[in-house]
């Protein structure tokens, strides 16, 4: 049985305008590493439950855990702009 991949977008679009330096800060912060980030970004992986509830914690709230872990949080819920 093949696992799906998902994708961690809030991921990418956070870190985006980063610099490699503050990049490699926040992964510290994180307790991961840029290059895993990629792989979460990508597919490749999928954050663990704490990792994933750091990333929204660390990121205060613009990763959130279910864009991370939807298989156990749910997808994200999507606001509109007022």
């Amino acid at each position: 049985m093949k696992k799906t991949s998902h994708k961690n977008l809030a991921l990418k679009k956070y870190i985006r305008p980063m610099s490699m330096d503050e990049r490699e800060a926040f992964a510290e912060k994180v307790g991961s590493s840029v290059g895993y980030f990629e792989l979460l970004i990508c597919g490749a992986r999928q954050a663990g439950a704490e990792l994933a509830k750091t990333l929204e914690r660390e990121s205060k709230g613009a990763i959130p855990k279910e864009a991370s872990r939807p298989d156990l949080w749910g997808e994200p819920v999507k606001t509109q702009a007022a």
